[in-house]
């Protein structure tokens, strides 16, 4: 997959328009990979961060992962969410804070987050789908998206 700014610019439009679909009445499938799952927790986690930057804060709240996790055994999902945070600071996509739970985000990172596209800064696009989330379950579309954006960031942010 490679990232060009009209496929970038098509997919912002798309998750723009999802925001606004109703919520999804069912948690998501039970077929949900955890890879899948892991690719909504990056945008969210980003949204999360981006939002506090340049101070440090919690990457998700209980409800956030509550969305995200429905449907998953306690096991899988208390793995995904240990794996999810070791990859991604292994990965400098984010930095933790010195013997503490809480993270901000290098500059490669923010430098990603503060494109704009389509009108919108990506991170503030990442925020408005973290509220969402906070807000009521996600739409298949909206999830769809959330996967997507995270699979195009982490093309922008290998250059």
């Amino acid at each position: 997959m490679t990232a060009n700014l009209s496929s970038i610019e098509k997919l912002v439009s798309e998750t723009l328009a999802a925001l606004d679909e109703p919520a999804s009445e069912t948690p998501p499938s039970p077929e949900t990979t955890f890879r899948e799952r892991f690719y909504e927790m990056i945008v969210l986690a980003l949204g999360s961060l981006f939002a506090k930057s340049p101070t440090a804060g919690q990457m998700y709240d209980r409800t956030t992962l509550n969305r995200l996790t429905a449907g998953m055994d306690d096991t899988d999902s208390a793995n995904l969410t240990r794996r999810a945070d070791d990859w991604l600071r292994i990965e400098g996509i984010f930095t933790q804070t010195e013997g503490q739970k809480s993270y901000f985000l290098p500059l490669a990172t923010l430098a990603v987050l503060s494109n704009e596209v389509s009108g919108i800064l990506l991170g503030d696009l990442y925020e408005k789908i973290l509220r969402r989330y906070q807000a009521e379950m996600p739409s298949d579309n909206l999830r769809r998206n959330t996967r997507k954006l995270a699979a195009h960031f982490l093309i922008l942010r290998k250059g």
